[in-house]
């Protein structure tokens, strides 16, 4: 039985605040494209490059495909010159290789606290973009 997900209203500001902590963490690419396109944090830290269409501006996960914005498309352009010979999209700054799911997730977690904002997962926070974006 799947765990229904339910719009997590955030206070004026948190979201911003948020993403304004991954700039400062340095993990803006991968929060911001993780948000904007809704891929599940498994896809996302293993997003091959063979899976990012510039020419079309989408990403393909294994269940969908979905539009780049302008910001993806440049953050996405930005991945790709700072790490060229990766096969994976997201490379972990400290590691130098792909983000394991537990870095993720200690990521999130991390943001969370730096932005005041408590309880709320990161398919939580993707929904909470998707409803705030409307």
């Amino acid at each position: 039985m799947m765990k229904k997900i339910q719009y997590v209203p955030l206070r004026k500001g948190q979201m911003d605040k948020y993403l304004e902590m991954a700039k400062r963490e340095n993990v803006y690419p991968i929060i911001y494209i993780g948000l904007q396109c809704g891929l599940r944090q498994s896809e996302l830290i293993s997003l091959p490059w063979a899976a990012v269409d510039f020419a079309e501006r989408v990403i393909r996960g294994k269940h969908h495909a979905v539009e780049m914005d302008e910001e993806s498309e440049r953050l996405l352009h930005g991945e790709n010159a700072e790490h060229p010979n990766s096969d994976t999209v997201f490379i972990h700054p400290r590691t130098g290789k792909a983000y394991a799911r537990h870095q993720l997730y200690s990521l999130h977690c991390k943001l969370c606290d730096l932005s005041r904002i408590s309880g709320v997962s990161f398919l939580e926070m993707q929904f909470a973009w998707r409803m705030e974006r409307r």
